[in-house]
């Protein structure tokens, strides 16, 4: 929705300039990152130790800069910072999976998401998004059940039995 809003302008400098305006859109990028937070919502904050791995261009960082972002209250600290680039100008949505570790103490959190355009001013996006942390020390997983060699049925087999429509192969002629 954003990119409406531009796209006829750039298409017009485009087409000044002498550009096809189809080659000039095909190196457009646009650059989100999604922040995560968390907050404890059934009882206290977790006491965490940020832990900042100093290698590489981190080293550079004075160590007092470094101690404010280890004395940081958890609600303060960002969970995850998760980019994607956007190259189709015409892309009006998009699905993005957001990987990161959950609090380490369980309980009710509320997750806060703040999607940020790295382009765009005014485009940014906040919401919410509750879930439960569990504890999963006590949680086994069940061992993946393995299939004999004659057990193996694709999906449209599987299907077919389901809607009962299963064919029995040709006999082979010989």
């Amino acid at each position: 929705l954003h990119a409406e809003s531009f796209t006829p302008q750039k298409i017009a400098m485009y087409q000044k300039q002498g550009i096809p305006p189809q080659i000039a859109l095909q190196s457009y990028r646009e650059s989100w990152w999604f922040l995560v937070r968390a907050e404890r919502l059934d009882g206290p904050a977790p006491k965490t130790e940020m832990k900042i791995n100093t290698n590489g261009i981190l080293q550079a960082v004075k160590e007092e800069d470094l101690a404010k972002f280890k004395s940081a209250t958890f609600e303060d600290q960002l969970i995850t910072a998760w980019p994607m680039v956007v190259q189709n100008v015409a892309q009006k949505s998009g699905r993005v999976g957001i990987n990161f570790l959950s609090p380490t103490d369980p309980g009710k959190y509320k997750f806060t998401v703040i999607v940020k355009s790295q382009d765009f001013l005014g485009a940014d996006q906040e919401f919410d998004v509750t879930g439960t942390v569990i504890d999963g020390t006590g949680i086994t997983r069940k061992p993946k059940e393995k299939k004999e060699a004659g057990d193996k049925k694709n999906k449209e087999e599987e299907k077919e039995e389901k809607d009962g429509k299963k064919e029995e192969p040709a006999a082979k002629k010989e």
